[in-house]
């Protein structure tokens, strides 16, 4: 058996003939051209490519003597070439058996001691393996090619429907309102800086709020001299910020803002009268309550001076008083305010925004583009800041701008404070937004700004002029607010956090300047993924410097300190840089407080209640009792025959709304007492002939409202009923029996 040598040079081949037919093959060397070519006229953009791998899968099969080791293996690509395997395999068969039969009849087989060697007569490995493996892998190879096509469909459909199908109909739902807006012409501020930044302006369909915004703001103030040429020194922006859900009750929280006047400069507008002039006070003095108007409070009477009184200082000689007189005096005074008494901040100043200016910010938590509803509010505050006169005199511009937090992380959830970490995500990045966006100058030069949420109720006249005043007498700080004023916390105040108790809300006045205040926010945004993120952003920085000034750290609830492994998570230790920040500014007070805004989170008031604040946070402000419009019953449970008679004795000396009494007795007992000598509120007995717990059904009330209590308590000094403006509905607490609360107790279900 002879020895073949194949060389490393190219080797003079013979074209085999292609028993398809189907495709023509260009021969390169010589520049002829295949039979097929002449006999078939089918081309196509791809014959080129697909020539290409036969050509290369002959190659392959091939066992002449003409072995090339130039040919490069390459693996058939998916796609093209997968495509025509099928069609040529009885090919590649028939030349594989045309091979082998040359190499029988030559006695050149590769069985036995074969080698192959090179030009240098060295000895090659034997390729047979390698041979019988590339020819019994091409059906594995087709097999796993059907398979992948097979999972790269269902894939593909799977993906179409669950993402490329929502963000098309997403797409088409843009584009629509898109092409309404475009189709609207608006005048051209709206494309220029800072307008642009806000999706308010290009997206609202309200053109008319547009053009009086173009004609009354910004072409008048285009050309403008700086604040500093037109006296102007300091410049505050008043943030109102709102979300999706409270978006469309907006314009209501602006309704006082007409009846109290934010500034000196709207007075006449608004119609308010001057407070040089006298007023008179009408004061219920009758024993029970029973004539009309307030009542004197105990250590007010220095401060009012009333109308018997001065009679009696001005006519000391005359004796006259009529003995009508004297029974109206029994019943009610008129009293008006001593000259020499004031209010904490009666004497503010009223050229507080001659050298001040305040501008207004509509405040958005996303995007105003992706939420009609949002737009719409805004539209209908801007409207009537552009109307003339009112409390818009009290402010230089008005502006719409957005924190673009994507819908599904603008959160807030106060159920799942102890459980998930971003619960009150919304609120923490819009701070951040609000600090950037004021602090970067787009909109405008401010010291800093006052964040004044919708539950943010002025409650006396002049409020924005009080709060000017305040900034300017409590520079420099780098936050001004107010603490918890209310009494929800009384019953459990000594288990509340020193950071908590001394926190100031988050309704404040940030002086964005400040360099203390900066790295607190920037450490807010460091911390947005993290545990951190679970505490309100104004609690949060009150932590930090309490951590700073105490070193006390903060705990977390454990579930929001464990990640989804269920592991605990590792804060970093923080304390050397907040002890930092607190030794560089703890001598300057950065934190402090004003007296102009109260802090009353969850508390119900009446305005009996209020001091001397201008702006209460977080209040339900409601009409005290009425005695002309509303009777009240006082039911009494009792038991024996006198337990009830302590209550009664001292019932006349309280400030209180009844205006009858009904005591329920046992039948078995025995009760004679003459209640008309301690009191002249009328009181009926009634026995009851049910149990103890019906006397809230079987008590003969003719009036239409009725408190009830037993003979174990008494009735306090004061008793404010709480009434709805307006209705004149009392206000009455309860559960609601689907809270946790309710639920968790078994004699609940």
């Amino acid at each position: 058996m002879g020895r073949r040598t194949v060389t490393f040079g190219p080797a003079k081949e013979k074209k085999p003939n292609d028993p398809t037919g189907l495709f023509f093959v260009n021969n390169k060397d010589n520049g002829a051209t295949s039979k097929q070519q002449k006999g078939n006229s089918l081309m196509t953009p791809y014959s080129g490519i697909i020539q290409k791998y036969i050509n290369e899968d002959k190659n392959a099969g091939r066992n002449d003597g003409h072995y090339n080791y130039k040919r490069r293996h390459r693996d058939p690509i998916f796609g093209t070439s997968s495509i025509f395997d099928a069609g040529l395999l009885g090919h590649r068969q028939l030349q594989q058996q045309q091979v082998q039969e040359q190499h029988d009849d030559d006695g050149d087989g590769l069985d036995g001691e074969e080698s192959i060697t090179n030009d240098e007569g060295e000895f090659l490995p034997s390729k047979q393996l390698s041979r019988l493996w590339s020819r019994h892998k091409l059906p594995l190879q087709r097999l796993l090619r059907l398979l992948l096509i097979i999972l790269a469909a269902f894939s593909s459909k799977f993906i179409y429907k669950n993402n490329v199908v929502p963000r098309i109909q997403n797409f088409k739902e843009r584009t629509n309102n898109n092409n309404a807006a475009s189709k609207v012409i608006r005048p051209a501020f709206v494309y220029d800086h800072p307008y642009v930044t806000s999706s308010y302006y290009t997206g609202t369909s309200n053109v008319k709020v547009l053009e009086k915004m173009r004609e009354l703001q910004f072409e008048p103030k285009k050309d403008r001299l700086p604040d500093r040429e037109r006296g102007i020194v300091s410049r505050l922006a008043i943030l109102r910020p709102f979300c999706e859900f409270d978006a469309e009750p907006l314009p209501t929280t602006f309704a006082c803002w007409n009846s109290l006047s934010p500034c000196r400069a709207a007075e006449m507008d608004l119609g308010e009268e001057d407070d040089d002039v006298d007023e008179w006070v009408l004061f219920d003095m009758s024993v029970n309550g029973t004539g009309t108007g307030r009542r004197l409070e105990e250590g007010e009477e220095d401060n009012w001076e009333c109308e018997a009184d001065y009679d009696e200082t001005n006519n000391n000689n005359n004796n006259g008083t009529s003995w009508i007189r004297g029974i109206a005096n029994s019943l009610f005074k008129r009293c008006k305010r001593k000259p020499n008494t004031k209010d904490y901040f009666d004497d503010v100043p009223a050229d507080g925004l001659r050298t001040t200016s305040a501008d207004l910010f509509l405040f958005y938590s996303q995007t105003f583009s992706e939420k009609e509803v949002a737009m719409t509010a805004v539209d209908k505050i801007m409207e009537e800041f552009f109307s003339p006169g009112g409390w818009s005199r009290c402010f230089d511009n008005i502006y719409a701008i957005e924190a673009n937090i994507p819908k599904e992380l603008d959160l807030y959830i106060p159920a799942a404070q102890e459980e998930l970490y971003n619960w009150v995500n919304g609120p923490n990045r819009q701070y951040e937004a609000g600090f950037r966006i004021i602090q970067s100058g787009e909109w405008g030069d401010y010291d800093g700004f006052y964040l004044m949420e919708g539950d943010s109720v002025p409650v006396k006249n002049y409020w924005l002029d009080v709060i000017l005043g305040e900034i300017n007498t409590h520079r420099p700080f780098a936050v001004l607010g107010a603490q918890y004023d209310g009494d929800k916390w009384d019953a459990f105040y000594e288990a509340i956090p020193i950071s908590l108790l001394h926190h100031t809300n988050g309704n404040g006045i940030y002086n964005t300047s400040h360099p203390l205040l900066e790295r607190l926010t920037g450490q807010l945004e460091v911390e947005a993924p993290c545990p951190y993120n679970s505490i309100p952003y104004d609690y949060r920085m009150s932590q930090m410097w309490v951590e700073g000034t105490l070193g006390i750290v903060p705990k977390l609830a454990p579930k929001i300190m464990m990640n989804e492994e269920g592991e605990n998570i590792t804060l970093s230790d923080n304390v050397a840089m907040f002890s930092k920040w607190a030794n560089r500014w703890k001598d300057e007070e950065p934190y402090k407080y004003t007296k102009a805004i109260h802090n009353y989170a969850a508390t119900n008031l009446i305005p009996r209640h209020l001091g001397p604040e201008y702006v209460i946070h977080g209040a339900k402000l409601y009409s005290p009792w009425d005695p002309a419009r509303t009777e009240v019953t006082l039911i009494i449970s009792e038991w024996f025959f006198d337990r009830s008679l302590n209550l009664i004795k001292n019932l006349d000396s309280k400030d209180h709304p009844f205006s009858k009494v009904i005591i329920m007795i046992p039948p078995s007992v025995s009760n004679s007492h003459d209640y008309s000598k301690y009191t002249s509120v009328p009181v009926t007995l009634q026995f009851r002939d049910k149990s103890d717990f019906m006397d809230l059904c079987t008590a003969e009330v003719t009036t239409e409202w009725f408190m009830i209590t037993n003979s174990y308590h008494h009735v306090s000094r004061h008793v404010d009923l709480m009434f709805t403006p307006g209705k004149f509905v009392p206000v009455i607490p309860f559960t609601p029996a689907t809270y946790p609360f309710c639920l968790k107790y078994p004699y609940c279900k």
